[in-house]
């Protein structure tokens, strides 16, 4: 609504400072206000979350000429798994543009541009969660200015860890053990005490597969993990 919009650009100019703007979405730089939004107040700090999926680099070189009005801005990128999983997992991206985009903001992000990947464990993207690492940390060799951040799926219940098989279980704790070293990474220990205390609940695992199997018709994508 234009008027609301309006309406809150008026508000921001009344208030002309805060310490830190941070702006919620939906996917903020696909809103063509964005950069009027940001310009009607000033702030120290810019922070908003993302996940990338533009068709180029417009949406990217918005912020990027923001970057000298602050003195931070910081970017939450969200990306839960690779190829095929992640594209399941968030119906609709194209993974490989996804990865051009961001190939190009870390390496054209200025130093006072912070870039954290939020990664959300779901029974489904965990099990990738090899392939996940590799490529966070692919991105943290070329930027290790990154950091990643990682939570666990809550609700709804079928996509918790009780719905993961127990046979994969020991291979991501081991993968998790030979990273823990790292200190771009928060949030492992949260991960392996999920893993531990989860319980597998077979009721909840057949509403995932009728879930997952009724989704796969309906979008005609292929289910990009192995079902019992």
């Amino acid at each position: 609504n234009t008027n609301n919009l309006q309406d809150t650009i008026d508000w921001l100019g009344e208030l002309k400072t805060v310490e830190k703007l941070n702006i919620l979405g939906g996917e903020p730089l696909q809103n063509k206000n964005f950069t009027s939004v940001v310009n009607s107040i000033t702030s120290d700090e810019l922070g908003f979350a993302t996940n990338l999926s533009f068709k180029n680099t417009k949406a990217i070189d918005k912020v990027l000429s923001l970057a000298d009005r602050y003195k931070k801005i910081g970017i939450v990128v969200s990306i839960d798994s690779t190829e095929k999983n992640a594209e399941f997992s968030r119906y609709g991206m194209d993974y490989a543009q996804m990865l051009l985009n961001i190939q190009y903001l870390i390496t054209h992000a200025p130093d006072n541009v912070a870039i954290r990947f939020n990664s959300v464990m779901t029974s489904i993207t965990i099990r990738d969660f090899d392939n996940t690492v590799t490529l966070i940390d692919s991105f943290y060799q070329q930027n290790p200015n990154i950091t990643w951040e990682l939570t666990c799926c809550r609700d709804p219940k079928i996509m918790t860890l009780n719905t993961l098989p127990e046979q994969f279980k020991p291979k991501i704790l081991e993968k998790i053990h030979s990273i823990q070293d790292r200190k771009y990474i928060s949030g492992l220990d949260m991960i392996v005490g999920a893993i531990k205390t989860s319980k597998f609940n077979k009721t909840l695992y057949g509403q995932l597969k009728h879930f997952l199997q009724e989704f796969s018709q309906r979008k005609n994508i292929k289910i990009p993990v192995e079902l019992e």
